[in-house]
């Protein structure tokens, strides 16, 4: 009975582990039911190393053994997650202005944020200038009309793909929705194009996560990703 509980929960616990992110990323499963697994696959884990332990010192059964200490793949897993998670500031939304941060429009009349206060939390700003002191506006080379039109098709393209869901050429601002590669978590981001001198321009970014306290440091990634490529 023993054996056959350690070589289950080995199983179950590595097929969790992959199977989590997985449905979450083919859209079977929302993406915090895809976290809840990937997480319950650390715990079954912890269990079936128990389970390898006894089974090989009071019943002798080796082979279970063996079997039962694939459980320390997905704790492992797990735990380093955790691990990364803890260094980063339990926030999740950044800006590359923390004195004016920008407003969203549009994603707040969305079904999705209905119940979602989306105005910038004033203490993030103190966060965000101690956490991710990098993080400024862009300066581009370009007229204000040329660098928004390249923002914005920079925003539709590889390795982006956002989806713009405001565009307001008048103002130089437009709103977007990313998804996570991983889980698929849905974020919103607001970006917006200003002069910066004679020919210049400068691009002010936000990206806020719909869920959980803390981003994992998603929303900064993010945006280093996106203005390197701005950039270029």
């Amino acid at each position: 009975m023993l054996s056959k509980l350690t070589i289950t929960l080995a199983l179950l616990s590595i097929g969790l582990t992959i199977g989590g992110p997985l449905l979450a990323r083919t859209g079977i499963a929302p993406p915090m039911l895809g976290m809840a697994l990937f997480a319950l696959s650390g715990l079954l884990g912890l269990v079936a190393l128990s389970c390898a332990a006894i089974a090989a010192i009071r019943c002798q059964a080796y082979f279970p053994a063996m079997i039962g200490t694939l459980g320390l793949l997905p704790l492992l897993a797990v735990i380093a997650t955790a691990t990364q998670g803890m260094r980063y500031p339990a926030i999740n939304d950044i800006t590359t202005n923390p004195d004016a941060p920008l407003a969203f429009e549009y994603a707040p009349t969305l079904p999705e944020n209905a119940d979602r206060d989306m105005a910038f939390p004033p203490e993030f700003s103190a966060v965000i200038k101690a956490s991710y002191s990098d993080l400024a506006p862009q300066a581009l080379d370009l007229p204000p009309e040329l660098a928004y039109q390249r923002a914005r098709d920079l925003a539709e393209q590889e390795p982006f793909r956002w989806t713009i869901t405001r565009d307001d050429a008048a103002t130089r601002t437009f709103e977007a929705i990313a998804e996570t590669r991983l889980f698929r978590w849905k974020d919103d981001v607001i970006i917006r194009i200003r002069p910066d001198g004679a020919d210049g321009s400068l691009v002010d970014m936000r990206s806020r996560s719909r869920e959980g306290k803390s981003d994992l440091g998603a929303n900064a990634k993010r945006i280093r990703a996106y203005f390197k490529e701005l950039a270029n």
